[in-house]
């Protein structure tokens, strides 16, 4: 075998390894990473607006901090505000079990860690499948939902995370 022959074959298999392996039906798919609280309710945010899921050692408080933000990590030579999601809804604070997940959240440029107790699958929906928030109905805070999917997961809407007062400085 020559070396042009060779080379022939590992372009093949390059391009055989390079395929996706989730295949998307249509344009029309969400593809989200699902996570839990310790509270047990289940959320998910659409993967273009997911940098990365890290399992940090600890959190640094931050004094005067808003009261949803619960510390800060180093993340990529930056620091990393890691907001607790369960207080914008009014819950209580989330009193971590064990080292917590934090899911690195990105909109125009500007970086978010949200506390999670449980890393769940990756799922994929269909747009049509994603049912009114029921929160709003019920006169609960809803400004962070944008919907449901499923088991009753509820889909943030990221661009309101970006805009609450309760997080940011």
């Amino acid at each position: 075998m020559n070396s042009e022959q060779e080379l022939k074959i590992m372009k093949a298999r390059a391009a055989k390894l390079a395929e996706p392996i989730i295949e998307h039906a249509s344009s029309q798919d969400i593809e989200f990473v699902r996570f839990s609280l310790e509270d047990g309710g289940e959320y998910g945010i659409a993967y273009e607006f997911v940098e990365g899921i890290i399992k940090p050692d600890k959190l640094a408080l931050v004094p005067c901090a808003p009261e949803a933000v619960t510390g800060v990590v180093s993340w990529r030579g930056s620091l990393l505000a890691v907001a607790d999601i369960s207080l914008l809804f009014g819950g209580g604070a989330q009193i971590a079990k064990q080292r917590p997940w934090v899911v690195v959240v990105q909109q125009e440029g500007k970086r978010l860690g949200l506390l999670a107790a449980v890393m769940r699958s990756s799922k994929i929906f269909s747009a049509s499948d994603l049912k009114p928030n029921l929160a709003a109905e019920q006169g609960q805070k809803s400004e962070y939902i944008q919907g449901t999917i499923g088991e009753n997961i509820a889909i943030l809407k990221v661009e309101a995370l970006f805009s609450s007062k309760k997080l940011m400085f």
